[in-house]
């Protein structure tokens, strides 16, 4: 397998074979350079990652551990590789290395796999022939796999290993767990996205990995949970600065904002319901439809199905099936007027 990349990606091609990596060392691995999966999350395309936490990660302060879904995408991984070869009729192969950008030497490549194809081929309506890339993903609903659209993070991974690769073309397959359905997203080269994508993840490796600065949070849900395992806790009080005063009177505001808007919001869903209930006419269906203006609005019933936890403590089994999770809580008062 060496020799194969050696021959399609040229002998000059700086690469680590990764598959015998204990877990330690493969993480210690992508500490040290921007990954594939780090590309969006630096670009602000991704909402399940941001700046922040790729800086932690690298930082060594908090790193993604995994869960059943990331397990399971391994486990899928070969099976759907083999169908890809079967539908596709040409050479895939894993590729268990990670390459590392001659030009930038932050930017490094953990490809799924590599695909070349000798005469021209036709896959999801782009013609791609010779060398290109393979990218696996699973999905259980499909979220963000149109007819011909990916999600954004997904598209920045695979420009950046083609940035890396020096590729013209990739090739993602997404397995669609619910549908059972493999869909294949051919992508080809974007040198405009490159070149913004370069600029980013150059400008977070200098600006705050090398000098040890860590970004401003974005608000995604992964950086609280990163902030509360890094909390210990402090014996006395500490005294913040101004700029923390400032901050903190703005939460309180926008606190306050938001439970205006949501009554507010309530009060116009009731309003509009109770509109929609003086016209409407007996419906075994529950439904109703209307039109208000250039609004279309829907009423329905539906059945919502909970667990009764009041009868499980009853039973008994309420602790046996509790689940316990640590989580860090932000609470902000101000002095009651005197």
């Amino acid at each position: 397998m060496e020799n194969l990349v050696k021959q399609l990606l040229g002998k000059d091609t700086n690469y680590v074979f990764t598959k015998s990596m204990a877990k330690d060392e493969w993480r210690n691995a992508r500490r040290s350079s921007i990954g594939g999966s780090d590309a969006g999350a630096i670009m602000g395309l991704n909402k399940w990652a941001s700046p922040l936490t790729v800086y932690l990660d690298k930082k060594g302060l908090h790193s993604f551990e995994g869960n059943m879904f990331t397990e399971r995408g391994s486990w899928l991984e070969d099976p759907i590789r083999q169908r890809c070869r079967e539908e596709f009729g040409v050479l895939i192969e894993e590729v268990p290395y990670m390459f590392y950008s001659g030009e930038q030497k932050f930017m490094s490549a953990n490809i799924d796999g590599l695909i070349y194809v000798q005469e021209p081929k036709t896959i999801s309506g782009i013609e791609v022939s010779g060398l290109g890339g393979h990218e696996i993903k699973t999905s259980q609903r499909g979220d963000g796999f149109g007819e011909n659209e990916i999600p954004d993070s997904y598209f920045a991974q695979v420009q950046h290993y083609m940035s890396v690769l020096n590729l013209d073309w990739f090739v993602l397959s997404a397995y669609i767990i619910d549908k059972n359905e493999l869909r294949h997203y051919a992508i080809n080269r974007d040198e405009a996205f490159i070149t913004r994508l370069v600029k980013a993840e150059k400008t977070f490796w200098e600006d705050f990995i090398e000098e040890n600065i860590m970004p401003a949070p974005s608000g995604v849900d992964a950086e609280d949970e990163a902030i509360a395992k890094m909390f210990e806790g402090a014996e006395n009080t500490i005294i913040l600065d101004g700029e923390a005063e400032s901050m903190s009177a703005e939460y309180l505001l926008i606190n306050a904002q938001i439970k205006e808007l949501e009554e507010k919001k309530s009060k116009l869903s009731s309003s509009l319901k109770l509109k929609i209930i003086e016209q409407q006419t007996n419906s075994e269906e529950k439904k109703a439809k209307a039109v208000a203006g250039k609004y279309n609005l829907s009423f329905s019933k539906s059945i919502r199905r909970t667990v009764d936890s009041e009868k499980l403590k009853k039973d008994g089994l309420y602790e046996q099936y509790l689940k316990e999770s640590e989580v860090a809580m932000l609470r902000i008062t101000e002095p009651k007027a005197k």
